[in-house]
């Protein structure tokens, strides 16, 4: 692969310059959604030297001319194109030409928080450790940059990608996505770059049934195999623009985040007496109300769609999956604990099928 010439603010980039952070883009025919990506970067707040490499990946459209268009604005933006398709190649290209100690990925369709470069910086110099993978939250934001009129903020939770609460090394099957992700470089140099037979190839992606074939995951247990760690950084925060499913699929997707929620100890507000205990009383009765309350309110929004019944049907699925844990939670696998997983199931179905399939942005 021969690149064509990197530039940094309209001139050759020196490798003279200090740098300490290299934030790695790899983009190919986004030239929509890349100049949004590039905005947030360029509001970082930091006191680290920071760059911004864009792997213009084989793009067709006008990726080119955006990336330059920026590079020559602003001098922490380089760029750089690589013919051979793959998010791993992409990846690769950008870290043989980032100068920075400490590599940080992000994708084109995200938004970047302001602190993502510090927060990053702060972290590995707090532990120089090695080897260390780093991952932080990955939220949605609408992909038109505005929730359909029916939608309800609060069940923008249900779309969340990657969120593991604390800040902690995660366990085998917690896993961080390459989005937002960070090393320093000497993990790299240590165990090898990333591996260009696995992931997103041009049309080619792996099956959504086989994660480990992703380019992450995959360096991800490289870095444990070696001994070392992959960690959960929360205040790592991008923001992924995401198609907003239809009220249906928000409501199953809202029942499944109650069920996690519990067993994550998140807690978004209400109801204030959560926790009833396993098997009691108070729990099996907290756990029949919320399915007739889940039923209730998803008939009500079919009837009359609209943000504020769609937010509290969104809570009762989300209460029906948090209240079936707390019912069941630490209890045996017995005759109980079947039939209540087998009466919700049903009930929760009925419950979601009432919401309409696919509504416009409307309403």
């Amino acid at each position: 692969m021969v690149p064509e010439p990197v530039v940094s603010g309209g001139r050759a980039a020196d490798a003279r310059d200090r740098i300490d952070v290299s934030v790695v883009i790899p983009t190919r025919n986004r030239a929509d959604f890349l100049p949004d990506c590039l905005a947030s970067l360029a509001a970082q707040r930091s006191d680290a030297a920071f760059e911004v490499i864009v792997v213009d990946n084989a793009s067709e459209d006008g990726t080119r001319a955006v990336a330059q268009e920026w590079a020559e604005r602003d001098p922490r933006f380089r760029w750089v194109r690589e013919e051979t398709l793959g998010r791993a190649a992409a990846l690769n290209a950008g870290m043989a030409i980032a100068r920075g100690d400490v590599l940080l990925f992000t994708d084109d369709d995200v938004y970047v928080q302001p602190g993502f470069v510090e927060t990053y910086r702060r972290f590995f110099a707090d532990h120089p450790e090695r080897p260390i993978f780093a991952g932080g939250a990955i939220h949605s934001v609408p992909l038109r940059l505005a929730w359909p009129a029916w939608f309800s903020p609060r069940a923008a939770r249900s779309l969340i990608l990657v969120d593991w609460g604390g800040e902690r090394p995660l366990v085998p099957g917690e896993t961080v996505w390459g989005g937002n992700t960070a090393a320093p470089r000497d993990v790299f140099e240590m165990l090898g770059t990333w591996d260009e037979e696995m992931g997103v190839r041009g049309n080619h992606r792996p099956p959504i049934d086989q994660p480990h074939l992703n380019e992450d995951l995959e360096f991800e247990e490289r870095v444990r195999v070696a001994g070392g760690e992959v960690w959960f950084v929360p205040d790592a925060v991008v923001d992924h623009r995401t198609s907003v499913p239809g009220p249906r699929t928000c409501l199953r997707k809202g029942f499944g985040t109650g069920r996690n929620d519990f067993n994550r100890a998140f807690r978004p507000g209400m109801p204030e007496d959560r926790v009833r205990g396993s098997r009691t009383p108070g729990a099996l009765v907290a756990w029949l109300s919320a399915q007739a309350r889940y039923l209730t309110w998803a008939l009500a929004f079919r009837l009359r769609p609209g943000p504020g019944l769609f937010d509290r049907a969104w809570f009762a699925a989300w209460s029906s999956g948090w209240r079936m844990e707390d019912l069941l939670a630490g209890g045996p696998h017995d005759d109980f604990d079947r039939a209540v997983r087998r009466i919700t199931r049903a009930l929760t179905q009925r419950a979601a099928s009432l919401a309409p399939a696919e509504l416009d942005d409307r309403g």
